[in-house]
């Protein structure tokens, strides 16, 4: 009885304590919490690609004036550039925050380091620097190895190839299913599945293998010489590749938890966030 007693008290003085009496009570200054309108860039580069792409979008505080109409409305006005060296091109706008240039007019190399620099309609000025890979997969060492999907039923695949020797290397594994006209030249991609940030730390000449299965499908032609067929693409991309696409994996496991510390997810960008990054593209259509 006596602990009882003792436990009561305990709780009464507990919940006294917990007045408005007992704690400090803290009010949120708007005007004290920080915030960027810095912007976020993202732009990858790659030797393989017809068209270079470079995104801009702005950042949207919690707090202050939300400025998405006035972006949208003046985001065309902002210059992009990329130098590689020895010249320097301007991108031109393709709307909605997008800007392009066709690889026949700028030739992205493997081994060679290129410079992105971007002024905002409002003056902002971001820059950040990447090196395309020197090496490309070798598309002939690529195998897949049938993996069962008991719950469902279904069949699906690991993806396996050989380790560029004697460097350090990240890749990434992107399994599209396409239909092609030959025809018409047209393309659709139907689905698209993908590992990214994958290294090859402690297996250098190894197997890589990736660590998620993929569903494929079989080349289907069809009479109008137009086909159906499960492409696979080995991506052997830089750091910032890496970096940033491991933290954005982090951060889509974590999802809403509370309890997960916040991820800051990596960037490159000098004056701004997001990414500036290269990677080479072996590809191979399974049969």
């Amino acid at each position: 009885m006596k602990n009882q007693y003792t436990f009561l008290l305990f709780i009464t003085l507990f919940f006294a304590s917990c007045s408005d009496d007992g704690f400090l009570s803290v009010e949120e200054d708007a005007s004290n919490i920080p915030f960027s309108t810095a912007p976020t860039i993202t732009a990858f580069l790659c030797p393989q690609d017809t068209v270079h792409k470079v995104t801009l979008s702005h950042t949207r505080p919690v707090v202050g004036k939300d400025l998405s109409r006035e972006w949208n409305n003046n985001v065309s006005k902002s210059i992009v550039t990329i130098n590689d060296g020895t010249q320097t091109v301007k991108l031109t706008s393709g709307g909605a925050g997008t800007f392009n240039i066709k690889a026949k007019e700028f030739k992205v190399e493997a081994g060679k380091t290129y410079k992105l620099n971007v002024t905002t309609y409002d003056g902002q000025k971001a820059e950040a620097t990447c090196t395309i890979p020197q090496n490309i997969a070798d598309i002939k060492q690529v195998r897949i190895k049938e993996v069962s999907d008991v719950k469902f039923e279904t069949k699906k695949y690991l993806v396996t190839w050989q380790d560029i020797p004697n460097e350090q290397n990240y890749y990434a594994v992107y399994v599209l299913t396409k239909y092609v006209s030959v025809t018409n030249k047209y393309v659709s991609v139907d689905q698209e599945d993908f590992e990214n940030s994958i290294t090859d730390q402690s297996n250098d000449k190894g197997k890589m293998v990736t660590k998620k299965s993929f569903y494929m499908t079989k080349r289907e032609n069809y009479n109008d010489g137009s086909y159906r067929a499960t492409e696979v693409q080995i991506l052997n991309t830089d750091v910032n590749f890496y970096r940033y696409h491991k933290d954005l994996d982090i951060l889509k496991i974590s999802g809403d938890n509370p309890l997960v510390e916040p991820i800051n997810v990596y960037s490159n960008i000098k004056g701004g966030f997001g990414v500036f990054a290269g990677y080479t593209r072996a590809r191979g259509i399974y049969n």
